[in-house]
């Protein structure tokens, strides 16, 4: 799992997340970590059985990887651009 960066725009109580997103939540705040260098917070804006949505990203709710049929990416490709690493969750 990449390292949480120097400067967390989560906040100190983000959770690092190493193996399913199945507990995120509408309106949680996720980390997407770009080609594993570039941190990017996302709000979860919709979640199906298989998909965590973030506006207009998709990511699959196991692993965390990003997913893009017209990129090619994500578990059924088996290659990706981003993933998730870490959840802040809100109070509902």
């Amino acid at each position: 799992m990449p390292a949480m960066p120097a400067h967390d725009p989560l906040g100190s109580d983000a959770v690092p997340v190493t193996r399913s997103f199945r507990h995120v939540r509408v309106g949680d705040r996720v980390l997407r970590l770009l080609a594993g260098l570039v941190p990017m917070p996302l709000r979860v804006t919709g979640l199906d059985d298989e998909l965590i949505h973030c506006g207009p990203w998709r990511f699959d709710r196991d692993c965390g990887a990003e997913v893009d049929g017209e990129l090619g990416w994500g578990p059924a490709h088996g290659i990706t651009g981003s993933c998730l690493v870490a959840v802040h969750h809100t109070d509902a």
